[in-house]
């Protein structure tokens, strides 16, 4: 709807134009020797220009001139054909393809065409008057131009604030895949090594029959229990991504370091003994930092139980000022033959977790035998 009206406009102010003049010039005392049928063709070449004034403004600008002259020249009034002029005018000084500089020569064109039709019969007034509805006619225009790149200009802004809101909200959507991924990670290691650990000491019972009846019913129920809250948590995180925009996110709280005593049972039934210990004043975390710790904590004792079940471990947490720092050592007395082979993914995951924070992850064997994971998150300005 828009675009038609938009490409009717300029005929019909050519239309428009055309009978206004004409009625004009038809009103007003002509030279007498001159048929009515030259001033109606003199107003057709004056107006009919307009109907193309948004395509070529400048040539449009030129015809009007030179119809004007010959319209004066012809001694008609010059007060009617002075309306397609101006209007004329109007559009180089608003048409922002063109330099600015393209309105005032037109404007000095006129004035010249203007000073020599009326310089016989008009007073300095009526020049005067002229001159300013020329110079009307190029401010408005102005006007109208720097309107234009002014919309333009917040236009662009808006679609520049578009895009970056978009590309943050791929490089959120991004971050947050990697967070499942991570959880995932982390979760199905630690899990499916408790369900292995149990799984060995299940079969070994069984094996063995008799009077270790009860320590194979505690395994197979440590295993159901591991795998039904397993179940859960993968359930919780890959709800993540069936949560449609807009719609109320139902996944439990990330885990922290208000859960450790879960991990340390979950360690204490594959086997390890974990003394904890804790210095500093214990206070709420950034939750990013805290469900870091909390999963260096975990893979940390999952680690231990498998590669080293059997074994005793320390966990030492300690809150300084600006940094959270976990520790966890064991003792290697363990049998290191039991339990899955390590890739090496869980340390790595462990580091790009660390790292994803600001802070600093240090992993290796210590003197004497056993193996170390040392964590320094910061907790100002996350």
């Amino acid at each position: 709807m828009r675009a038609s009206i938009a490409r009717w406009a300029d005929p019909l102010l050519a239309v428009a134009a055309l009978a206004v003049v004409a009625t004009a010039v038809v009103i007003e005392d002509g030279p007498p020797d001159r048929p009515v049928l030259v001033a109606i063709g003199l107003c057709v070449a004056l107006c009919a220009p307009l109907a193309l004034r948004r395509r070529a403004p400048l040539a449009v600008l030129g015809v009007c001139l030179v119809a004007a002259a010959a319209h004066q020249g012809l001694g008609y009034p010059p007060e009617p054909a002075m309306l397609p002029v101006l209007v004329a005018l109007y559009t180089v000084a608003g048409t922002r393809a063109l330099p600015r500089v393209a309105g005032l020569v037109g404007a000095v064109l006129v004035a010249v065409v203007a000073l020599i039709g009326w310089r016989a019969r008009s007073s300095p007034q009526e020049l005067l008057g002229a001159v300013s509805w020329i110079a009307l006619a190029v401010a408005l225009g102005e006007g109208t131009r720097a309107r234009d790149s002014y919309l333009a200009a917040a236009a662009e802004r808006a679609e520049r604030a578009e895009a970056a809101r978009a590309a943050e909200t791929q490089r959120r959507i991004s971050e947050e895949r990697l967070r499942i991924a991570w959880d995932l990670h982390d979760l199905l290691s630690h899990s499916i090594s408790l369900i292995n650990v149990q799984a060995s000491v299940a079969t070994h019972v069984a094996r063995a029959g008799g009077a270790a009846r009860d320590d194979l019913v505690a395994a197979l129920a440590t295993i159901a229990e591991e795998s039904r809250t397993s179940m859960a948590e993968l359930r919780a995180a890959l709800g993540v991504l069936r949560t449609s925009d807009g719609a109320e996110d139902e996944r439990s709280p990330a885990p922290g370091l208000d859960r450790l005593d879960e991990l340390v049972a979950g360690a204490a039934a594959r086997g390890v003994e974990v003394a904890v210990s804790t210095t500093g004043r214990a206070r709420a975390l950034p939750p990013a930092v805290d469900v870091t710790a909390y999963r260096v904590v975990q893979e940390a004792l999952t680690n231990v139980a498998r590669h080293a079940p059997g074994s005793r471990a320390r966990l030492e947490i300690g809150y300084g000022d600006e940094v959270v720092s976990v520790e966890v050592f064991d003792d290697g007395h363990g049998s290191t033959d039991a339990g899955a082979p390590g890739t090496g993914h869980g340390l790595r995951g462990m580091a790009e977790r660390v790292a994803a924070v600001g802070g600093r992850l240090d992993t290796g064997p210590r003197p004497g035998g056993g193996f170390m994971v040392c964590a320094e998150l910061p907790t100002e300005g996350r």
